[in-house]
């Protein structure tokens, strides 16, 4: 069994490895990952790829050490250069195992070159039971799209081949394949999927397997097509924050919602699909449930403190307030203040990540004021029934100033409110209370300390 030249042509068609590549080929000393670097060793020769070996130990063996020491001393036996790891602890589950993996390989690929391909020895048998698995706990085009041949970085050389014929070729290349024991452990939901369930369907349904690998493999091409379709309505939607949101050095972004059940829910399904892939870079353990959550929000206002999302979106906030959401990373801030005011220089608030400047130094703000300075002026958070007098509009709550203003819930508690014998002076985003509008006065201006507040 020659796996070439199927390999060959699922490299060429989803351009996995341009000439010249840096591979990364991770090996776990099972048949299917010394298939993966015997034939892209045929290959590297020709292609001009340059090859190295990835080896992470999950330490959920008390022997497992062994597998990464031998599949060191194989690389070097093939003159490649291996990178090896182990992980601190054992991970509680398989998705926190391949968590503990991609992230080792990535950061072994970052230090080799930014451009270094990650190569997976998954095979289409892996496919059909990421689908499956997909499939049960609930899922859209994306999960039946399931290990596509190339994701960013990673790719798939095998995705095409099966198990069995991967295994007759490892044997009649002779290769010394190490059998990993936790791969018959029934604990684990893939592998009772691979013992019990896979072979009844092939024995209800001779073919079955090679059909669901080819529904895999049209979903994936549907799928690429309906992200180009969604990555448009996406931008479409997104909005870059006004620099009077106090949210634009945030790691976040910004969608008009104002009518989203107007859209079909296939479209915004798709959407929140293509803002989570932009903001995450790829949509592993995103369920039904988590976009349902989200879709929920958009379409209803929820303006209460935010949304904390689940783990699946990663550490990510979303709130709706008027007709937008915002989506990412906010930091929760510490509390803070009261600052005394520095009229000679800037007064730093490393806890909500800004800084208040003075004179000339504010001219390039987009949040600034001119003002009549007080001594013993200071800076703080807002506080329940603050109320500021503007001229021409009366009094207004604090509060109802930052809703105008565009500012969500779960970022309110980063204003500094400027303050003078407990009267508000002046809140960024707007004019200083009426008693202290100055045209001639000090300037002052409110700008960013460093992203995410840090």
């Amino acid at each position: 069994m020659d796996l070439l030249p199927t390999v060959t042509a699922t490299i060429d068609r989803y351009d996995l490895l341009p000439a010249d590549a840096n591979v990364l080929v991770a090996v776990s000393g099972g048949a299917d990952s010394l298939t993966l670097l015997d034939v892209l060793r045929r290959l590297a020769p020709e292609r001009g790829w340059h090859l190295r070996v990835a080896t992470f130990d999950h330490a959920w063996r008390a022997d497992s050490a062994d597998d990464a020491a031998w599949v060191t001393a194989y690389a070097l036996a093939l003159d490649l250069e291996c990178h090896a790891a182990r992980a601190s602890e054992p991970a509680a589950d398989e998705a926190g195992a391949r968590d503990q993996r991609r992230a080792f390989l990535d950061f072994t690929a970052d230090a080799l070159r930014p451009d270094t391909r990650i190569a997976l020895g998954h095979s289409a048998d892996d496919r059909v039971e990421t689908l499956l698995l997909n499939l049960l706990r609930g899922c859209g085009l994306t999960g039946l799209s399931a290990m596509p041949p190339r994701a960013g970085r990673i790719v798939r050389p095998l995705i095409e081949c099966r198990r069995q014929d991967i295994r007759a070729y490892a044997a009649e290349r002779g290769l010394p394949v190490r059998e990993d024991p936790s791969n018959l452990d029934a604990r684990f939901e893939r592998n009772r999927l691979r013992l019990e369930v896979l072979p009844r369907l092939e024995a209800l349904r001779p073919g079955a397997l090679a059909a669901l690998a080819r529904t895999a493999l049209v979903c994936h091409e549907e799928h690429e097509a309906l992200d180009r379709y969604a990555a448009l309505l996406l931008d479409r939607l997104l909005v870059t924050p006004s620099p009077r949101s106090l949210i634009d050095d945030l790691d976040v972004l910004v969608m008009e919602v104002g009518e989203w059940l107007e859209m079909p829910p296939a479209e915004r399904h798709l959407v929140l699909r293509a803002l989570l892939a932009r903001w995450r870079g790829h949509l592993a353990d995103v369920d039904f449930q988590a976009i349902a959550t989200l879709d929920h929000l958009c379409a209803f206002r929820h303006d209460a403190g935010g949304l904390r999302l689940p783990k699946s979106f990663g550490e990510a906030v979303a709130s709706r307030w008027g007709d937008r959401l915002i989506f990412g990373a906010v930091p929760i801030y510490s509390t803070w203040g009261p600052r005394a005011v520095n009229f000679d220089g800037p007064t730093e608030l490393p806890e909500v990540g800004l800084k208040l400047l003075v004179g000339d130094a504010a001219r390039g703000c987009a949040l600034q004021a001119r003002l009549r300075p007080e001594p013993d002026m200071v800076l703080r958070p807002r506080r329940p029934g603050d109320t500021i007098r503007i001229d021409g509009r009366g009094r207004r709550k604090v509060s109802d100033l930052l809703l105008e203003y565009g500012l969500p819930a779960v970022i309110r508690q980063r204003v500094p409110l400027m303050v003078w014998d407990d009267k508000v002076v002046w809140v960024p985003g707007g004019p200083a209370a009426g008693e202290f509008v100055d045209e001639h006065g000090l300037r002052v201006g409110i700008a960013a300390r460093s992203p995410l507040g840090t």
